[in-house]
């Protein structure tokens, strides 16, 4: 067999993996439907979903490229639901939200979240419970708007220094590149990206129509233009947090994993987050040995100690 015949069926295979792809995504993109609601942002459709009743309202802001935030964090929000009020905002570019190439900087980013919280028919303050890179938006919002956030409660939240030892460009070229991968057809063929068997997805605690949806987000948003957006904006927008005060009257309780899954040593990043935490007037933290994604390992004790510092902060005030 010449080599003209084989490049000719390697390219037929390419092509006919391309178009089974297309009509899956739009096969799947009918069967989505979102728990929450659907509301309109600067032009874009977001997903709000509401759990719970009580005195506060929790927010919920997922670490990035994550993409199914209402499913990832299930575990954890369903413990806080239980006592709280409890929103998962899913910005653009995640879960069942809009993909939209539009600027990622800070200021609009929050201003996404203040606008789908308000149309969703919630108000200010709200206790901040952000995972990874959203820490810099719950830190940015504290700084712009104090009076909107009672407190930050970071689930290994990322600082503005944590971000020194990460290579951005590397992080948008790969995303490029897998998201090519995914688009072609040959990570639904090799199945790379399905994390059912993943000591993370094991955790989720999903049923067996979320785990579906979940999967059909994954392949909706993996690596998408808003997230490419976002990853390119962050040194901009970690300037833009180093440029405003210290946001040191807002009561913060840190949540901090044994750095898996961060790409940085443990000492790195006990180092950048506990300098952070103990700049804050009010402040606790605790130390857990597990995951990056510690909200689904650690998520009883996560909201028993997350209890009591909320409950501390209502004794403050009354006194």
């Amino acid at each position: 067999m010449n080599f003209f015949l084989i490049t000719m069926i390697f390219i037929g295979c390419i092509l006919l993996l391309i178009f089974i792809n297309r009509l899956t995504e739009k096969r799947q993109k009918n069967t989505l439907t979102p728990p929450g609601q659907i509301v309109d942002v600067n032009g874009s459709k977001m997903h709000v979903y509401i759990k719970g009743t009580g005195k506060h309202t929790l927010v919920y802001l997922s670490g990035g490229a994550v993409y199914s935030p209402v499913y990832d964090a299930k575990k954890l929000c369903d413990r806080f639901a239980s006592t709280f009020k409890v929103a998962i905002v899913e910005k653009k570019g995640y879960g069942y939200s809009d993909i939209a190439d539009v600027s990622r900087d800070i200021d609009e980013i929050l201003d996404d979240t203040r606008l789908a919280l308000n149309k969703a028919g919630l108000t200010a303050p709200y206790i901040l419970v952000p995972h990874s890179m959203s820490g810099l938006e719950a830190i940015y919002w504290a700084q712009t708007y104090p009076n909107e956030v009672e407190a930050i409660i970071g689930l290994d939240p990322a600082v503005p220094d944590s971000y020194q030892h990460i290579n951005l460009n590397l992080t948008v070229k790969m995303a490029k590149f897998l998201k090519f991968v995914l688009w072609t057809g040959f990570g639904k063929l090799i199945n790379i990206y399905h994390r059912s068997t993943s000591e993370k997805m094991q955790n989720l605690s999903l049923n067996e129509e979320e785990h579906i949806q979940n999967k059909q987000l994954m392949y909706k948003n993996f690596g998408n233009i808003t997230l490419q957006n976002e990853a390119q904006h962050i040194p901009e927008n970690v300037k833009k947090i180093n440029s405003l005060p210290f946001p040191s009257a807002t009561p913060m309780y840190f949540f901090i994993s044994n750095a898996k899954g961060t790409s940085m040593k443990k000492d790195i990043w006990h180092d950048y987050l506990l300098n952070y935490i103990k700049k804050i007037k009010i402040n606790r933290y605790t130390l857990l040995d597990c995951s990056h994604f510690l909200y689904n390992f650690e998520d009883a004790q996560i909201f028993e100690k997350s209890l009591v510092f909320i409950e501390s902060l209502n004794e403050q005030n009354q006194s």
